[in-house]
């Protein structure tokens, strides 16, 4: 009756242990996806583009972002006081991948004239965000 035990365990723990892997190889296939997408095309940046840094900014050097060989730019409406309020999230994902070597580059966008990110960056409301942020 033991034996029949052990078995059932392993046999749970060898299904657990492939439907995790399935799940990490949807998230790669979906991320490929996006990557093929987005090949080939021409990124445009402004002249004007200006690198901000909050209080809790740590990372000074922006040359060493821009000289990476590969690089993901992504746009942050900081006009949207709840999209600043999880900033923190983008602090943690640029930190999982600085093993690779790939900066995430957030390019923030505001109908506010950047008031909102300014105000909040000011009296301290803003969650720990390690990297400069670039205005356009």
């Amino acid at each position: 009756m033991s034996y029949v035990k052990y078995f059932l365990i392993v046999l749970g723990l060898f299904f657990l242990a492939s439907c995790v892997n399935k799940k990490d190889s949807r998230k790669i296939e979906t991320l490929k996806r996006i990557v093929d997408k987005s090949l080939g095309k021409k990124l445009i940046l402004p002249d004007s583009l200006q690198m901000f840094k909050l209080k809790t900014t740590s990372i000074n050097d922006s040359v060493s972002i821009f000289n990476s060989e590969y690089k993901i730019y992504s746009e942050l409406n900081v006009s949207c006081g709840a999209c600043l309020m999880k900033i923190d999230l983008w602090d943690k994902l640029i930190s999982e991948l600085s093993q690779y070597e790939i900066p995430i580059i957030l390019i923030c966008r505001s109908d506010d004239n950047f008031e909102l990110i300014k105000h909040l960056d000011m009296s301290e409301q803003i969650p720990k965000f390690s990297y400069p942020l670039f205005f356009d």
